[in-house]
């Protein structure tokens, strides 16, 4: 996995949830904005690695339209792909 540390996409997206850190991933790139380092983990590394085996099984178009809907109907805590995220990172 690919991963940019300090992405403008990412700080971007960070900006408008008023959030010191942000993970963007897409299929090839997990982009990460921080204000510290330090949280980029192994943890956060299994999270977003999730969200691109969702990429590489749905392609990048019906990820984003099913990612965009989970979210609006479950809110983003509780859409699905989020859930299996945190699944895969260990989360409870």
């Amino acid at each position: 996995m690919s991963d940019v540390y300090n992405s403008k996409i990412a700080k971007l997206f960070g900006k408008i949830h008023n959030d010191n850190e942000y993970a963007v991933t897409t299929s090839k790139n997990c982009s990460r904005y921080s204000v510290d380092e330090s949280l980029v983990t192994d943890h956060w590394r299994l999270h977003e690695n999730e969200h691109k085996k969702q990429y590489a099984e749905l392609g990048w178009c019906n990820f984003m339209i099913q990612y965009i809907w989970e979210s609006i109907i479950h809110g983003y805590t509780n859409n699905k792909f989020e859930v299996a995220a945190r699944k895969a990172a260990g989360d409870v």
